[in-house]
Order: C-alpha cells, then sequence, then structure tokens
C-alpha cells in the first residue's frame, strides 16, 4: 500500500508541480509582485540602461546594495506576466541627494518616445510650509488659507495666473471669452521631422489641415505615419493613417504625399493634433484655418536637402524659460539667436542649453533648420499662432516663492521613509502603455541632473501587477485555458 502510494506522488507530481506553477501565473488573489534589488537577477525585471549612465553596483553603510544614476535619461524593461493584468504599479526605493525632481516614466508611444510621468520626488512640494487641504487624490496648496477643502476650491476658482499645477490636470475647459473666428487659410512653410504635438482652439468653426509630408527613407524599416486629433477629454476625433510607401531600405530615395482633413460640427475646445511617424516622416508643410497652433514642449526642423535647392531659415515662438537644442549633422553647426542673444551650436550631437531671463513670449530664429529644440513651454511659427491654455505648471527649475502663484494643486504625494531610503509609487494603466516583445518600458527622468549634484542613488524596483480578484468559476476555467491537455 505504501509502495502504491509512493507510486502515485511519483506519478502525480509533475502534474501537482505543473498545476501549482500555473496556479501562482494564474495570480488568483489579483496580484503579481516582483522585488527587484540592485544587482539581483529577475525573468521579469531589467537592468537600469544604459550602463555608461548608472554605476557599478555599491553598497549602502547598512549592507544595502545600489547603483548611482550619473547621467540622465536611464531606463528599464519589465516582461509582462502571461496573464493579463490591468494595472501596474512600479514602487522605486531611492536617494534623491541634491536632484530636485525625479520622475518615472511609462513609454506609452513608440514613434513619438513619449512617456507617461508620474512623480516621484519634488524637493520643492517636499519643503512647502503653505497651508494644505486635500481629498485624498488632490492636494490644494494655499499661500493663505482662503479655502476649506478642494472642491471649494475648484467651484470658486482664481485667476488662472495665481494657480500652479504640478501633475495635476484641470477638469474646467479652457475658454477664449473674445475667440476671433479666421477664415483665411494660413500656410506654415516650415520642414519638421518625426513626432509633432499641436494645440489649436475651435469655436463655431470647421476643423481643417493640410500636410505635405515625405517618407526620406534614411534608415532600415517601414515608415507607417498617423495624424490624430483629440478633444480636451483626451478622446480621439479623427485619425488619417498613412502607410509606409513601401521601401523599407535605407536608399534616401523619398517619396511625399498631401495628407488633409476637413471635419465640422465638433464643440468648441481646446484641440490636440499629433503629427506621428518615425524620424522618416518629414512634414513639409502645414495649411490650416485655425487662429492658433501652439507646439508641445519641442519642435524638430528638419533639413530641406531633397526638398529646396538652398536651406530655409526659420523663425519661432516660445515661452519656455529653459531650451535646449541639437543638431544631427556637422553641415548645420549655426548661432542660434533667442529674445536678443545668441547661442553657438558649434558641434553636431552636442545638447547646448540656454536659459530665458524675460518673461512671456520671446522670439527664436534659425538661419539653417536642421535642429532640435526642446524646453519646457510651447512654440509656435508665427506670434499671432501662439496661445497657451495653461496654467502654470511646476518643473525642475521652479521656485514657488518667485511664481507670483498663490494656490498649487498637485496629485503629488509626500514620500515615505524606507529605512535610509525614500519610497515613492507610480501607476500606470496598462493598456495605455506601449508593448514591444511582452516587455513594457519605464524611464527614471532626472531632468538636470548634472546642474543639481549629478547623482542618485536606486536600491531598490517593485513592480505589481494588478488585476480584479478571481472567482473558483473564473480559477478553474483559467487553469482549464492554461493547462496543455486540459482539465
Amino acid at each position: 500500500m505504501r509502495n502504491r502510494i509512493i507510486q502515485l506522488f511519483i506519478i502525480l507530481s509533475p502534474v501537482i508541480i505543473l498545476i501549482v506553477l500555473l496556479w501562482i501565473d494564474l495570480c488568483p488573489s489579483g496580484i503579481k509582485e516582483i522585488t527587484f534589488e540592485m544587482g539581483d537577477s529577475s525573468p521579469y525585471v531589467f537592468n537600469l540602461l544604459p550602463s555608461q549612465r548608472v554605476s557599478e553596483i555599491q553598497s549602502s553603510d547598512s549592507g544595502d546594495p545600489y547603483v548611482t544614476i550619473i547621467d540622465e535619461p536611464t531606463y528599464f524593461s519589465v516582461a509582462l506576466p502571461h496573464t493579463s493584468f490591468d494595472r501596474v504599479e512600479v514602487e522605486l526605493v531611492f536617494d534623491p541627494k541634491d536632484q530636485p525632481v525625479v520622475e518615472l516614466g511609462g513609454l506609452a508611444d513608440i514613434y513619438s518616445e513619449s512617456y507617461q510621468l508620474e512623480p516621484l520626488f519634488n524637493s520643492e512640494l517636499e519643503q512647502q510650509s503653505w497651508s494644505e487641504v486635500s481629498d485624498g487624490q488632490t492636494r490644494l496648496l494655499q499661500h493663505e488659507h482662503n479655502f476649506d477643502s478642494v472642491q471649494e476650491f475648484l467651484e470658486n476658482l482664481p485667476d488662472q495666473s495665481q494657480i500652479a499645477t504640478y501633475h495635476y490636470d484641470f477638469e474646467e475647459p479652457y475658454r477664449i471669452s473674445n475667440y476671433q473666428l479666421s477664415k483665411t487659410v494660413k500656410t506654415i512653410g516650415v520642414s519638421l521631422r518625426g513626432y509633432h504635438k499641436y494645440l489649436t482652439y475651435l469655436k463655431n468653426e470647421p476643423f481643417y489641415l493640410a500636410v505635405d509630408y515625405m517618407d526620406m527613407n534614411r534608415t532600415t524599416g517601414a515608415d507607417d505615419a498617423v495624424i490624430r486629433v483629440r478633444n480636451e477629454e483626451d478622446e480621439v476625433m479623427f485619425e488619417y493613417f498613412i502607410k509606409d510607401d513601401g521601401d523599407t531600405i535605407e536608399d534616401q530615395i523619398s517619396s511625399d504625399g498631401t495628407a488633409i482633413i476637413g471635419q465640422s460640427n465638433w464643440p468648441e475646445g481646446v484641440y490636440s493634433v499629433e503629427l506621428s511617424g518615425t524620424s522618416d516622416i518629414f512634414w513639409r508643410s502645414l495649411e490650416t484655418t485655425q487662429q492658433y497652433m501652439t507646439f508641445v514642449g519641442k519642435i524638430y526642423i528638419a533639413d530641406d536637402i531633397g526638398y529646396l535647392s538652398n536651406p530655409r531659415a526659420t523663425e519661432f515662438y516660445t515661452d519656455a524659460k529653459h531650451l535646449a537644442f541639437e543638431t544631427t549633422h556637422a553641415d548645420s553647426v549655426q548661432t542660434v539667436r533667442v529674445d536678443g542673444d545668441m547661442i553657438g551650436i558649434a558641434q553636431s550631437h552636442e545638447k547646448y542649453t540656454y536659459t530665458v531671463e524675460n518673461a512671456g513670449v520671446v522670439y527664436g530664429y534659425s538661419s539653417v533648420g536642421d535642429l532640435k529644440i526642446s524646453g519646457d513651454g510651447k512654440f509656435a511659427f508665427a506670434q499671432s499662432m501662439f496661445f497657451n491654455p495653461d496654467p502654470v505648471e511646476l518643473n525642475v527649475y521652479s521656485d514657488i516663492n518667485s511664481l507670483g502663484v498663490d494656490y498649487i494643486l498637485t496629485s503629488y504625494n509626500l514620500n515615505n521613509q524606507a529605512g535610509d531610503w525614500l519610497a515613492s509609487l507610480g501607476s500606470f494603466d496598462l493598456g495605455s502603455l506601449a508593448v514591444i516583445d511582452d516587455t513594457v518600458k519605464f524611464t527614471l527622468s532626472t531632468p538636470g541632473l548634472s546642474e543639481f549634484g549629478g547623482e542618485v542613488d536606486v536600491h531598490s524596483i517593485t513592480v505589481r501587477f494588478l488585476k480584479d480578484s478571481m472567482t473558483w468559476r473564473e480559477i478553474l476555467s483559467g487553469l482549464r485555458d492554461l493547462l496543455p491537455f486540459g482539465l
């Protein structure tokens, strides 16, 4: 009898082990947690890269392993479990040292390389002594205590110039009371390269956009593109898909086309337009009847080789106060003019920064283009087309006391202490993240790292995949689907 029990156990043990493994994979509790300490090896969480921006493994006084981020940005990838989850939480245990802002971003769009950022640390808000009220999700900081709740504040909003935000989106829609309808067609004769996003405004008028584009075929691979229009609720109103021209090799034989979008009866409000494509897609000219066209965060003025016989000069206007410039071609080294100052771009593939001293919108000029310009504000190619529907947004350079605001709205919560470290959490809807080879990519954003001390220590990364817990019927159904021989 004993021998039969042993034989039965030997026969069934592989099945039992398989079911246990499938149970773990199925995760009936709805929570799958993986903690990755620096130096570990994990099938789910991978090391911070690139390696030249991260130190070797070190050990703290208490014996905790950690690495030091010495340049930015850095990235890590997380492999998805076989079972579907709804959300992912990523907890970083770290020491920001003298770095004023640390943010965690999940890759949301491959073309634009745009990340959905969540705040992990903000020294200005950590140290702020203003009066505070909270509803559990949103914090309201007040220079003088004039409101007893976030709800009271939102129902009696002060002038927008008095309000700063940090990782907070106003539900109150932006409106222009004296908006002037434009019926003339405006042509923006500027070449733009790759992903761009601009804001515009509609009121009792049709939406019209015509875009001349070229697929330059300078890199290997397909170059599909899409023009996407979203409303204030981030709902897609229209999509115009551009298929690859069939040339997927690096032969620099270009093809061109024109996309025309005309829509009517859209409600009043702010709309965002994404020109989404690879770096091989050049948007050569834009036409619109809208009054405003304000680009968000960056413009990449493309070269005109193969399009015009001579490079074009480009004028721009921006309210950004911290700008970065870079060209990728030695022939395009130049001197850029911003707000009356001259910024020399002396070498290709080098980033040059500039701080704007004057308030408001300033004038800029590039003599030959072929220039990436990024900054903490917005850009337009005509002063009359510039508008900014957003309140003051705090960034790494912000000094709250010098902004002249009286209120701050933020979703940022103060950090928890984890021994000698800080522990901070970012939460993401998995459906909003780009999935590449069954992995999602994250960035640790440490803007201005070299300006503020040059180091951030990271001890561990904990990833929690979340979904609803399962009933027994759902568990049995899930096991049946996973078992190779059924159940």
